[in-house]
């Protein structure tokens, strides 16, 4: 099983990270903590799931106004 997960940054106010990983979401906290990230994330939300790509494709909302998009990584804006 894997985990699906929702990151939060008290730097990016209204920025969510929505993602999956087959590690730990700490350590997965702490790669991204590695990138240019002011502050550590938080962790909003996480569940172990058998299917991580069916249910993060479900909480990608389709009404965001504003999409960042970096290689394989994704950021919401509220």
């Amino acid at each position: 099983m894997k985990t699906v997960y929702i990151l939060i940054n008290e730097a990016m106010p209204g920025i969510i990270k929505i993602g999956w990983t087959d590690k730990s979401v700490e350590e997965r906290m702490k790669e991204l903590d590695r990138t240019a990230t002011p502050l550590p994330f938080t962790c909003y939300f996480a569940k172990r799931v058998d299917d991580p790509t069916f249910v993060e494709s479900k909480l990608h909302p389709v009404s965001y106004t504003h999409l960042r998009a970096h290689e394989t990584s994704l950021h919401l804006v509220c």
